[in-house]
């Protein structure tokens, strides 16, 4: 099966070698911008090193793969609506992954799937105009389309906060937090991300036009997280500044409880453990600096 993957650099990448390593799906992969074919990309994979993309190209692509993932493809909208427009997708599966951004500040958390979505910030508005454009063309063009939205996933390789902060602390910097450092992530470890999205690809064909939580359910405070960071570099809490802006997220917690129910997927890793994991994978790291 060529699955064709799109959207956020490391998370495309990391995705993509997952699902390669489990020995029968070639990849066709698209990135997002100019990137040499480094070690570790196999001949499976296709790399699309364009600025722009044709809306011919586009059609072709799509008309030779199986199954399309769009991953945080916020920053790619007129990528994504030229894939969305394909004829070549009818009757073939469309998987869109979204972050926690797309609900705003709900009113009641954890926040399901129907709760009101009401973005913030731009990347939660963006992600939210994709999702309407996918319903659209998936009407339009009679294809499936499987919405997931995702807590804020951290670990070896994703850039995020908790990679930004353990990088720092490992070059003697401060630790930012906002305000009373109370504000809150719900962590996803990315094994526990890459183990969803395969039991959505297997379960593809009952999960039509789902829109599912892929989170932990689970409130952690940025100070307990930059304690453990610290605690693990044997660094004092004075490495901690608060700032008085309004941290750039929403606050917000995932249900997970239909991805329990509908892929038998619940996190395997807790906040602390993959934390951990994280920072032992970084620490250990010839080259610190971001890939």
């Amino acid at each position: 099966m060529k699955i064709l993957l799109c959207g956020d650099l490391n998370l495309v990448r990391i995705l993509a070698e997952y699902l390669q390593e489990k020995g029968d799906l070639p990849i066709s992969l698209l990135l997002p911008e100019k990137r040499e074919k480094g070690e570790g990309w196999e001949k499976h994979f296709f790399i699309w090193e364009a600025e722009g993309i044709s809306q011919e190209a586009s059609h072709n692509l799509t008309r030779n793969a199986d199954l399309v993932i769009l991953v945080y493809p916020h920053k790619q909208c007129e990528e994504v609506e030229k894939l969305l427009a394909s004829p070549y997708l009818a009757e073939k599966f469309l998987i869109l992954i979204n972050s926690y951004h797309v609900y705003g500040k709900p009113r009641i958390l954890p926040a399901q799937e129907d709760s009101l979505v009401s973005p913030q910030e731009e990347r939660g508005w963006k992600e939210l105009i994709i999702e309407d454009k996918l319903k659209f063309y998936s009407y339009k063009a009679h294809f499936s389309p499987i919405i997931l939205r995702t807590g804020e996933i951290y670990g070896p390789s994703v850039e995020g906060w908790v990679s930004h902060s353990i990088r720092g602390v490992l070059k003697d910097k401060e630790i930012t937090l906002w305000e009373k450092g109370e504000e809150i992530f719900d962590l996803l470890y990315v094994q526990d991300f890459l183990r969803a999205v395969e039991r959505v690809i297997e379960n593809r064909n009952r999960l039509k036009q789902e829109t599912i939580n892929i989170a932990s359910g689970r409130a952690t405070p940025l100070k307990t997280i930059a304690r453990k960071i610290l605690s693990l570099a044997h660094k004092e809490e004075n490495f901690i500044r608060f700032s008085h802006l309004p941290p750039p997220f929403p606050q917000v917690t995932l249900s997970p409880s239909k991805a329990r129910i509908l892929l038998s997927w619940s996190p395997r890793y807790s906040a602390e453990k993959g934390i951990q994991l994280t920072f032992n994978s970084m620490g250990k790291s010839p080259n610190r600096e971001r890939p």
